[in-house]
């Protein structure tokens, strides 16, 4: 996600990362900066740990988005705490942050608070993205007193009602908003800087014309920052739900939105218009975040989910898969014209947006950019714990 900021969002951005450093201990702080030079440099093999563990919750969840993939595939359970603590004991002196949000719903699993007070206790920061649809008051108190939350999210696709919860069937927007009010109280009356309320928003033709009204009700319940995300085709979403057909229509909302974050004081993260064909940017991926499954399959991106790069239970720890010589080619050929993961040179990450492939997600016609290129000269083995999330997804 490329940020476009006003200057005064790109301020207050700054002082956040300050006041997030200032919280790490010297050790951590230590290993950051050196991960930052390990990635600047572009180096294969890393002395430092990855920055931030993306630590899969559960593949449960209580609604039934349109555009998601993953809601009727419960995989292999939850993330138990026993597993947590081991994760936590072998990152605790070099992981900064812990992210929980892929596949599930974090707060079914029952645990999650615990583990969150258990990363606080260890002086790592955590970031929680929920559908807001469990967060009561008293689990707000808690989380804003008990777990050092970095960042909270909520999945807000829309501006009304009719909106977000015909997208994310089974929610009630009364309650999302509930739950909103209730952390912004619990951190309005603990006194506390963190954690920053933002939402994430995916835009598509269903919802984009309420972005601007999205923003306007961010600053009204004090969400901080807003993430807009373009679609990715897959679930029940068609290519014709994309907006990839209609720059003018994106450009013309963004701009109106990005006056109304600037006139609320809310920090709005959009992604290049789609028909901007020179954007480029760099992935720090590879060097700095590795995603946990809940049996311990390790995947280097959302966008390569079926494709893991290891297990940190069957393959010596979470260092020994960090290092393996997959990821390594990874690293090495992420830039170049042929990646050996080949989706990295479709990514609207990286790319932007004006190629079609950037909006897709995997289908039967594209199947091959979702892999990694094993057939090519050089490429490591397949290593023994690496296997498809949901064998059964085409």
């Amino acid at each position: 996600m490329t940020h476009k900021h006003t200057d005064s969002s790109r301020l207050r951005d700054g002082l956040a990362r300050i006041q997030r450093f200032a919280r790490l201990s010297a050790r951590q702080r230590n290993q950051l900066v050196l991960n930052r030079m390990e990635r600047r440099a572009k180096a294969r093999k890393l002395q430092s740990g990855p920055r931030m563990l993306d630590l899969v919750p559960t593949h449960r969840c209580n609604l039934r988005c349109v555009g998601c993939v993953h809601y009727d595939n419960e995989g292999p359970g939850d993330l138990s705490l026993p597993f947590f603590r081991s994760i936590l004991e072998e990152s605790a002196p070099w992981v900064v942050q812990y992210r929980f949000c892929s596949l599930g719903e974090p707060l079914l699993n029952k645990d999650i608070p615990e583990m969150l007070e258990l990363a606080a206790r260890a002086g790592i920061g955590c970031n929680l993205m929920t559908n807001g649809t469990l967060l009561t008051r008293e689990l707000a108190e808690h989380l804003i007193s008990k777990a050092r939350l970095d960042i909270l999210t909520f999945s807000i696709d829309g501006a009304t009602a009719e909106t977000c919860e015909s997208l994310r069937r089974g929610l009630k927007f009364d309650a999302l908003l509930d739950a909103v009010a209730a952390v912004v109280d619990a951190k309005r009356r603990a006194g506390l800087d963190h954690p920053v309320i933002q939402a994430n928003s995916i835009a598509m033709k269903d919802n984009i014309d309420e972005l601007p009204d999205l923003v306007r009700l961010a600053g009204r319940v004090g969400i901080e920052d807003l993430n807009v995300h373009f679609l990715t085709v897959e679930g029940e979403t068609g290519f014709a739900s994309s907006l990839f057909d209609e720059p003018e229509r994106q450009r013309r909302v963004f701009e109106e939105a990005r006056r109304a974050g600037q006139d609320l004081g809310v920090v709005l993260h959009l992604p290049p218009d789609i028909d901007d064909t020179s954007f480029r940017q760099r992935c720090y991926l590879p060097w700095d975040t590795l995603i946990i499954d809940t049996d311990g399959t390790a995947r280097m991106c959302y966008f390569s989910w079926e494709e893991a790069v290891g297990n940190v239970v069957e393959d010596g720890g979470i260092r020994a898969v960090w290092n393996n010589a997959l990821y390594q080619m990874v690293r090495g050929t992420i830039e170049t014209e042929c990646p050996f993961y080949r989706y990295c040179g479709h990514c609207g990450y990286r790319v932007g947006y004006a190629r079609r492939e950037a909006h897709e997600g995997k289908n039967a016609s594209n199947a091959d950019l979702f892999s990694f290129d094993w057939e090519r000269e050089g490429a490591p083995p397949r290593p023994s714990g690496t296997r498809l999330a949901n064998p059964d997804h085409k």
